[in-house]
């Protein structure tokens, strides 16, 4: 009779943790160490082991920086880092249990930062609602998105590795699962931000095909890739501060990952200060992130919004974003440094001409908001409610299930920010009482956290989300574009409009 607590996977058994009727299993290799031979190639599987693993405590976090302003406090990086932190992190009421349906949830941090093994992403909650819950690593930063082309050690996953490990890990979820209490054909793939993206692109990932079959995205939609051509300017940039020569790629795999973090930060701070368009070209300086998934390659053949409305199955989609996701990344910048930081990089994208006219028009649609309140409201439509307005009318016209919300609740912790980006991850997880949640936010209203918690697990079960007095969400269709207000004082149903008009006033394509 099999020890209790211990399951048996792919690579060898693991003896997980029962803590308040939860069993959770930590640190859980899913592909080996990316050193050596392996780096900047396809995952490959984990090295198996004898007798039985402890799975008691998170293993490495990938290499990374910590993050910046606010949001540091918020994500305080894991101070365990290494190249051997392709783990995974299981959540299941009862291992002996059939046939729970499966989470999959992808951190964010702008694909150059964060960790699954963050404490906001505890997978308990989810676990007692009947849901087994992995959080898991992937490759960041250069580690995870440098392309390389027919130079890469293996040209299939070049500027994509992360995006390979991330379906390197729902493969071993289709594997070993069950052994969790898991169903494989059950599996619902989550993320926020960069996760969100992640989860976006996977969509549009032929290898990544039926691992899943349904889909979250937080905060995030299917546009942040870069072509080839704008991410070979990126690492004509990286191979040139690192000193190679031709094609001589010795000091990139010679090179730590602290050598790479160092000049990953320097591209960052040139993109940021938009001194160096004629180095990166306006496509990447637009980004903001040097390191983006690269498509146009073997792994994501064409942009992931293309490949989902050519993809042959459907997928249920809950999607969604914040009412100020970018009022986070402008805090205790000064009123004045926010509007010319505003108006330099709006010039550059559009040219003066359409630049003054995007500026006459957003204060014609904000006639009474400040000037950093038009930035916060231009950066928000720009970077996420057009990505996911966009992402969740082609899942619905290709006939997926499709569900659409917006955030809106602003805690009193962070006056003036409103609902940031990030604010809805203690509602999804029912961590509020973490010291990680309680930087983000404070007296969380249970009523919204029970609104929340129960339209997601709804659709996880794969039932139709419903709200607190038992109506089922609409369904985001082509003709009926409908989203549900998620705040304390009145949940409801309203158009999912461009309020800024910005669709009429720019082709917002060109600076997506």
């Amino acid at each position: 009779m099999p020890e209790r607590g211990v399951v048996q996977t792919g690579s060898g058994q693991v003896r997980g943790v029962l803590n308040n009727g939860v069993w959770s299993f930590k640190g859980v290799p899913y592909a080996a160490s990316p050193e050596g031979p392996r780096r900047f190639g396809a995952p490959e599987p984990a090295e198996s082991w004898d007798g039985v693993r402890p799975a008691t405590a998170y293993g490495p976090s990938v290499p990374q920086r910590p993050m910046r302003g606010l949001v540091a406090d918020m994500f305080p990086m894991n101070p365990v880092q290494g190249f051997d932190a392709l783990h995974l992190n299981v959540w299941t009421p009862d291992p002996s249990a059939k046939g729970l349906p499966v989470l999959v949830w992808i951190h964010g941090g702008g694909f150059r930062s964060g960790s699954g093994n963050d404490e906001l992403y505890d997978g308990s909650a989810f676990a007692g609602d009947g849901v087994v819950t992995v959080t898991i690593n992937y490759r960041l930063g250069v580690e995870g998105f440098l392309y390389l082309g027919d130079r890469a050690p293996d040209p299939a996953v070049t500027g994509a590795m992360g995006i390979a490990d991330q379906v390197a890990a729902l493969r071993w979820v289709q594997e070993n699962i069950s052994g969790f209490g898991g169903d494989p054909s059950n599996v619902t793939i989550a993320g926020e931000s960069a996760g969100a993206m992640s989860v976006a692109t996977l969509l549009a990932v032929p290898s990544a095909d039926g691992l899943f079959q349904r889909a979250i995205c937080q905060s995030g939609g299917a546009d942040k890739v870069n072509g080839i051509a704008e991410s070979s300017r990126i690492t004509t940039r990286l191979l040139e501060k690192l000193g190679a020569t031709g094609d001589d790629l010795t000091p990139l795999f010679d090179a730590s990952a602290e050598d790479l973090l160092v000049v990953q930060d320097a591209m960052a701070a040139e993109l940021a200060s938009g001194e160096f368009v004629h180095l990166y070209g306006v496509p990447a300086t637009l980004a903001t992130i040097a390191f983006l998934p690269t498509s146009g390659t073997d792994l994501i053949p064409e942009e992931p919004l293309t490949g989902l409305a050519r993809r042959s199955t459907t997928v249920d989609l809950l999607v969604g974003e914040n009412a100020d996701e970018c009022s986070i990344f402008l805090a205790g910048v000064p009123d004045d440094i926010v509007a010319s930081m505003g108006r330099a990089k709006l010039a550059t994208w559009l040219g003066e001409g359409e630049s003054a006219r995007i500026l006459a028009h957003l204060g014609e649609a904000l006639p009474d908001s400040a000037e950093r309140d038009r930035w916060i409201w231009l950066e928000s439509e720009r970077q996420f409610w057009s990505p996911v307005r966009r992402l969740a009318l082609t899942n619905a016209a290709r006939g997926g299930r499709t569900y659409k919300y917006r955030f809106d609740w602003a805690s009193d912790l962070h006056d003036g920010l409103g609902a940031h980006h990030v604010i809805e991850l203690p509602f999804v997880f029912g961590t509020g009482s973490t010291r990680q949640a309680k930087a983000i936010a404070r007296n969380l209203p249970e009523n919204l956290v029970h609104a929340v918690r129960t339209a997601w697990v709804d659709f996880i079960h794969g039932r139709v989300p419903r709200l607190p007095d038992g109506v089922l969400w609409p369904a985001y269709t082509s003709e009926s574009q409908m989203r549900v207000r998620l705040a304390e004082e009145r949940i409801s149903t309203v158009p999912d409009i461009d309020e800024l008009g910005l669709d009429e006033a720019v082709t917002l394509e060109r600076i997506s």
